[in-house]
């Protein structure tokens, strides 16, 4: 018997999602370095275009739900991921339940390298 109330769910998914997307209005201020310069190009880091809300349900309470997804946004071109999906791990480690600011760091990535989202979808309930 291994604990922990899990609520009820239909799958476990593992997606692997790229970092960035290509309409991202964020990519507009892109960082110039000027060839005398010693420093290093700054790295830029970028989202996969979820946005998660902290779910109050008693059986998965603060777990990360996604709420929506970023039109154009890696996530929702992946056609995987669907408002309600529960944020179970990031990179195989498990963030379920943990604070969302760290939930936050681990879903920011360079653009072009990907990330593995673990997923939990709720069975709906049959009526």
């Amino acid at each position: 018997g291994g604990g922990g109330n899990w609520p009820q769910i239909s799958a476990v998914t593992m997606l692997a999602i790229p970092f960035g997307c290509c309409d991202c209005r964020k990519t507009d201020r892109t960082i110039k370095t000027a060839s005398h310069s010693e420093q290093p190009p700054q790295v830029e880091t970028v989202g996969v275009g979820m946005v998660l809300k902290p779910s109050f349900q008693s059986d998965t309470f603060l777990a990360l739900v996604v709420h929506s997804l970023v039109p154009g946004s890696s996530a929702e071109q992946s056609h995987l991921i669907q408002p309600g999906d529960i944020l179970h791990s990031i990179d195989e480690v498990d963030v379920y339940r943990k604070p969302a600011n760290e939930v936050a760091k681990r879903l920011l990535g360079r653009p072009g390298t990907t990330v593995r989202l673990g997923l939990l979808r709720l069975m709906s309930p049959t009526e």
